[in-house]
């Protein structure tokens, strides 16, 4: 019952148990949700195969409990705020106050002020963080000043060649469109900093705990489960697997990033986002095998195509769809969508973004507004700029690569 209290005792009073209609509900595992689901479509669904089981070492991104003290843009500015909280002579409560941080419960700040004031090479623990959708920084990567690090996922990326993909479990927002690769460590918002979706990541590779080079890859294995791998790719009559996708030399190989690329391709299709809806909300995405082998190429593909516009790899980002084209201050001042253009202040704009694009979500973000609003106070220098327009170029092929990925949905 929905409503304000009163009108929910009004109703009471006004009904028994005897004269309420009844609509019987049919419960079916493993969520046995009180709504009437369509039975054979659920079924249909389960048949698929759950990406958190597929890669089997996954976790929660991290949270450190104070990002303007560890994250930022800049690395002298990272440095200087953990030699302030190794040197303070003050007591936690004015180191805090100094920081503009707070006390999180859990966290022992007089335990990690005396573990970080025997480190002295502050600058190693400096570290590139995948911290929104397009947009990167650094982070101050040590236990003593992030809360949760996470290292059993994290220490796969930190410093090391690797590919991750981060999922949300589940969606409190409308529509499924929470998933985005990454390279680099990543904040457990990355994808969505709303309520219950918390993201969480699942390493192509997990290198061996021993080795702490990034530079041999021999030291490293796929994270997948093969027997599952083998149920994805059962209608597929004859490959080759290799455990290492830069070792690969034909189409008759498989290796781990055609699979993570085909999941990729599958969690981008909008055919797929909306007959699943119901079940994609509620607990990490399923994906059923290919049905033969040009198909699983055709999205392994699609999918490659998505990765390389997600993680700004692709040759055509290069080439700008948009114009910036009135010299001035590249001040941040206000930011409004009008006609196809994004004005940053009274005088300047983005000329050339569509509205679908500007729209476009991923996850709980509009990447092409919150990139600009993330920045509102400051000025854009060259390489802001031309960033700006590769992440409107990202989502405009996006779009495209979406539409032909339904185009082999079936």
């Amino acid at each position: 019952m929905w409503g304000k209290r009163k009108d929910k005792f009004a109703q009471l009073n006004k009904h028994s148990i005897k004269n309420i209609f009844w609509k019987k509900v049919n419960l079916i595992e493993p969520f046995y949700m009180f709504v009437n689901t369509d039975i054979e479509l659920q079924k249909e669904y389960q048949k698929g195969i759950k990406v958190n089981e597929l890669f089997p070492v996954n976790g929660v991104g991290i949270t450190t409990a104070h990002d303007n003290l560890v994250i930022g843009d800049l690395k002298y500015s990272l440095i200087e705020n953990a030699k302030l909280f190794q040197n303070y002579n003050g007591s936690n409560f004015e180191l805090c106050k100094e920081l503009g941080i707070r006390e999180k419960p859990g966290w022992n700040i007089t335990k990690a002020r005396e573990i970080l004031s025997k480190e002295y090479d502050l600058e190693k623990y400096i570290t590139p963080i995948s911290y929104r959708p397009f947009d990167d920084k650094l982070i101050f990567y040590h236990d003593s000043l992030v809360w949760r690090s996470v290292k059993k996922i994290m220490r796969n990326f930190n410093q090391k060649e690797n590919i991750g993909l981060m999922v949300c479990r589940q969606q409190k927002t409308s529509g499924f469109h929470h998933v985005l690769v990454h390279k680099n460590i990543i904040e457990s918002s990355y994808v969505s900093n709303k309520t219950s979706e918390i993201g969480s990541s699942f390493p192509l590779y997990i290198y061996n705990e021993s080795e702490e080079s990034n530079l041999d890859k021999t030291k490293r294995h796929s994270n997948l489960n093969q027997i599952l791998v083998k149920q994805l790719l059962i209608n597929i009559e004859k490959y080759e697997w290799v455990d290492n996708h830069e070792l690969k030399k034909n189409e008759n190989q498989i290796s781990p990033l055609d699979i993570l690329d085909y999941v990729y391709a599958f969690l981008h299709s909008l055919i797929y986002r909306e007959t699943y809806k119901a079940f994609l909300k509620i607990d990490f995405p399923r994906v059923p095998p290919a049905k033969n082998k040009e198909q699983f190429l055709k999205r392994v593909k699609l999918g490659c195509n998505l990765r390389k516009l997600h993680l700004m790899e692709d040759p055509e980002l290069n080439t700008f769809s948009t114009k910036f084209p009135i010299r001035g201050e590249n001040n941040v001042e206000k930011i409004l969508f009008d006609g196809e253009k994004v004005w940053i202040n009274n005088s300047q704009y983005f000329e050339g973004v569509s509205k679908i694009v500007w729209d476009f979500y991923i996850g709980g973000y509009q990447p092409v507004q919150k990139w600009l609003k993330d920045r509102k106070g400051r000025t854009l220098n060259f390489e802001d700029l031309t960033h700006y327009q590769k992440i409107v170029k990202s989502l405009e092929k996006t779009i495209e690569v979406m539409k032909k990925i339904d185009e082999v949905f079936v």
